[in-house]
């Protein structure tokens, strides 16, 4: 779905396209959702949650939580005994937003954390899965400058837009299926 607008997406947004996957494919075909710290917020957040959808979301390292004696902090102090290369998830749910999420954290060689709020206890499984979101990165790489050029077409129909994405889009997801051994 094309938003006919520049930057991301709202929460309202999300969980009307998200709602409309679902009216299409059912909720049994969503594995997990994977976003980036964008993509956070209670109202989003609880709707994953009230629907069974499991997540995995960057979140920011100063988002606000609480640590074990229920003081509120920011959430990279929960992980500052963190080695870079080590990660580390927490065992019980902690609140982000308002939201109860399991966290799970890596220190990056540079020092920075990669901090990811999960729906469940997915233990260091959380990591793996959230790597996964970065074949969406690539694909947005190729649409835009690494062969596809999509800006380029000065195409601004919306309508055009999408027909011209479906084939692309169609072959990049077919590739990453066929890739992890599942059939289409």
């Amino acid at each position: 779905m094309l938003l006919d607008k520049r930057g991301n997406s709202n929460t309202q947004e999300r969980i009307d396209i998200l709602a409309d996957f679902i009216k299409q494919f059912g909720k049994n075909s969503i594995l997990r959702v994977l976003a980036d710290r964008e993509f956070i917020g209670e109202k989003w957040f609880k709707y994953l949650k009230n629907n069974g959808i499991n997540f995995n979301i960057r979140i920011k390292k100063d988002a606000k939580t609480t640590n074990s004696q229920g003081q509120e902090v920011q959430v990279k102090n929960l992980f500052l005994h963190l080695k870079p290369a080590e990660s580390f998830t927490i065992e019980d749910p902690r609140l982000i937003t308002g939201v109860p999420v399991y966290l799970t954290a890596l220190r990056l060689s540079d020092g920075e954390f990669l901090i990811v709020a999960s729906s469940k206890n997915d233990g260091q499984n959380a990591l793996e899965y959230y790597k996964e979101r970065w074949q969406i990165e690539t694909l947005f790489s190729c649409l835009k400058s690494r062969g596809f050029n999509l800006e380029e077409t000065r195409v601004t129909d919306l309508e055009r837009i999408k027909k011209l994405l479906i084939v692309p889009v169609i072959a990049f997801v077919g590739r990453i299926v066929l890739a992890n051994g599942n059939t289409i």
